[in-house]
């Protein structure tokens, strides 16, 4: 375990990048601070299996969503592709995943994403995984993570959702004209963030806003 903590507050996006550009395995595994992982074997599984499968650049599982607002946990996690994740939700957990170190330093190279303004580290690194490679899905929880009221992804106020949504929205037209690749974005991905406390004006003034941005 190495401390490699910066001497300044890099704000959330360029924390994420910092650290990764610090990693010296062969491969990456992301656990966000509200998350912990509560499968002793998960990361042996993963390697053995990226070890055994040379195509296949990241392999995510499925997990337990805890609601702490309402002290619950529910499944989560399915397998997805590229397509869908560019066309639907995002099925693949942070906190369950396990790539190829080689994949993510080809896409800081090529997509340069700290020069975007995306409000997300996550997502577009996986879109650019799915489109280089194969991923692969283990249906077993080896993880669980947290949706606070406020956090990285999740918010009461109803300008940050749309800022986030919004963010969404580009990194998916981003790929769709990088690869060519033409899929609807659905309303089903535009509310999988928020809230489930959102008064019914925040949810109208929401589901307006997307149907602006993604006709």
């Amino acid at each position: 375990i190495r401390d490699i903590s910066p001497s300044k507050n890099l704000g959330v996006i360029n924390n994420f990048y910092y650290a990764l550009s610090q990693c010296k395995g062969k491969y990456i595994a992301l656990c966000e601070g509200d998350d912990y992982w509560i499968d002793e074997n998960k990361l042996q599984c993963q390697v053995d299996y990226l070890e055994k499968n040379l195509e296949y650049g990241l392999v995510y599982t499925a997990m337990k969503n805890y609601l702490q607002r309402k002290q619950k946990y529910f499944h989560a996690g399915r397998e997805t592709n590229l397509s869908q994740l560019l066309s639907d939700t995002n099925y693949i957990g942070t906190l369950t995943t396990c790539f190829r170190k080689e994949l993510y330093l080809n896409y800081v190279n090529e997509i340069k994403p700290q020069t975007k303004m995306w409000l997300m580290g996550d997502y577009p690194l996986w879109l650019y995984i799915a489109y280089h490679s194969k991923i692969y899905f283990i249906n077993r929880e080896t993880a669980v993570y947290r949706i606070l009221d406020n956090s990285a992804s999740h918010f009461t106020d109803i300008d940050k959702n749309i800022r986030f949504r919004k963010s969404v929205y580009d990194i998916k037209k981003f790929y769709q004209e990088l690869y060519g690749i033409n899929t609807d974005i659905s309303w089903d991905e535009s509310i999988y963030y928020i809230p489930m406390h959102f008064e019914n004006r925040d949810w109208q003034l929401l589901r307006n806003y997307t149907g602006v941005i993604t006709r």
